[in-house]
């Protein structure tokens, strides 16, 4: 259904995502090795080996009957310096997601420091409308969260990320996310994020109506987009 454009992004978990299994949360380092083992199980898998291990997970006799004919790309996932450094020995690339410019720069100095290989790809939350109120509106309903100051990634609950997003600025808003009602200055400002040293860009419309952003996207984004760059 996605020939040869499928790739994986493999990080070290989020609480909110794993905090239903009644297992302990673990801290950081465990994580992380848990990561890594998981990324060896699943490279064993995709060539065809079968896999047993009891280690930092547990894998009994796994195989894997349908593969395809050549194996997937496995982004490693970060948001911060010490994390891109930690994978950089095993993804063909490294996703991470909106953030300050001088702490993607981090990122990507210490992914590539660490001889981390392949393309470096950012996520972009972005909400193009007739008027940036309605952009800032579109924010405000769906990714307020964006706002939130410190990591995200220990929180189970999402009545946890409303009491910690509570009501905030525009200002904050635009900080988590790229608004606009113009697409010529939305593409100049995604231009100007890719420069910082990102092979790619993925644009994430934060708004319920897909539809309507893809025809957004279609008929004046891309473009200017393509002008931009």
């Amino acid at each position: 259904m996605f020939p040869n454009r499928f790739w994986a992004a493999l990080g070290s978990g989020e609480a909110v995502n794993e905090h239903v299994t009644g297992e302990p949360w673990p801290p950081k380092e465990q994580r992380n090795a848990r990561l890594a083992a998981s990324v060896e199980v699943i490279r064993e898998l995709l060539a065809g080996e079968e896999v047993s291990r009891c280690d930092e997970i547990h894998v009994h006799r796994a195989r894997v009957w349908s593969r395809p004919a050549a194996p997937p790309l496995l982004y490693g996932a970060s948001v911060t310096a010490a994390t891109a450094a930690f994978v950089a020995g095993w993804p063909d690339g490294l996703v991470t997601v909106a953030q300050a410019p001088d702490t993607l720069d981090g990122v990507i100095a210490a992914y590539r420091g660490a001889d981390g290989r392949g393309e470096c790809v950012r996520q972009v939350h972005v909400a193009l409308e007739d008027t940036e109120q309605q952009a800032l509106d579109v924010v405000r309903r769906q990714w307020r969260h964006s706002a939130i100051v410190g990591t995200l990634w220990d929180i189970e609950q999402s009545e946890e990320f409303d009491e910690l997003a509570g009501d905030p600025s525009d200002d904050a808003l635009r900080r988590g996310a790229l608004t606009s009602d113009d697409a010529e200055e939305l593409a100049d400002r995604i231009a100007g994020l890719a420069a910082i040293g990102f092979d790619r860009v993925y644009l994430h419309g934060i708004g319920t109506d897909q539809v309507d952003f893809l025809r957004r996207a279609e008929r004046s984004l891309q473009p200017a987009l393509r002008r931009a760059s």
